[in-house]
């Protein structure tokens, strides 16, 4: 998900202008028709659940950037890079770049403007984390609170994207379902066109047979007639 993202960086631009926007809903059709090509087999995911998952990734992202920016103003100048949940929320964090960091990197004065471009951000980033001297990382600590409330969001978001997959399977099933029902009301329509047809067809044998026998009658009559006189 994250690799797919980084190739359309227009959603993380923070401008409203019409054209951005249009780009953006754009690049998520984009995103979505990617991440459901690269897993064949599997449903298939909507826009607002991926755009679930992507909150929750740029969430990581930013809570490991402001970690290390926390650590990095302590004594010994805290850990060489932040500490990344995996390498899709590095990922994030490097398409986020400075644009959403709201505090300035203590170990470089050129800290780049909020209006920096993704892709400028993510590399002038990358290198003030690289340009570091290494120094021995100081273990993150978490208080028992911390974790219950860390485990209670990760329950959260799994409860959500489950009830994302659920109500998504429920509306492929309405829509088989309704698909089937327009189907069969299609074969009942076709059915009695041709019940009808059929009907007509025997009426009109019934009423052609009604005039052939009423015209023999007919000449009959003249001929018994005729020998009369």
């Amino acid at each position: 998900m994250a690799e797919i993202c980084t190739r359309y960086p227009v959603i993380v631009d923070s401008g409203y202008s019409a054209t951005v926007l249009k780009q953006k809903e754009a690049a998520w059709k984009r995103i979505v028709d990617e991440f459901n090509n690269s897993n064949p087999g599997k449903a298939p995911y909507g826009q607002q659940s991926l755009k679930g998952l992507w909150r929750r990734l740029k969430d990581d992202a930013k809570a490991a950037v402001d970690n290390y920016n926390k650590l990095s103003q302590k004594t010994g100048g805290g850990p060489s890079k932040p500490a990344f949940k995996n390498k899709a929320v590095e990922i994030t964090a490097a398409l986020l770049g400075n644009t959403y960091d709201p505090l300035d990197d203590p170990l470089d004065d050129d800290v780049l403007p909020f209006q920096a471009s993704p892709s400028d951000a993510a590399e002038r980033r990358n290198e003030r984390w690289e340009d570091v001297e290494e120094v021995e990382e100081i273990p993150i600590v978490e208080t028992p609170q911390k974790k219950a409330k860390k485990r209670k969001q990760e329950d959260f978001d799994s409860r959500m994207l489950k009830m994302a997959e659920e109500q998504h399977e429920m509306r492929r099933k309405e829509h088989a379902a309704e698909l089937e029902e327009r189907a069969a009301k299609k074969e009942i329509h076709a059915a009695m066109l041709k019940e009808q047809d059929e009907r007509s067809a025997i009426l009109q044998l019934h009423r052609e047979a009604a005039h052939i026998y009423l015209e023999y009658l007919k000449a009959k009559t003249r001929d018994t007639r005729a020998n009369v006189d």
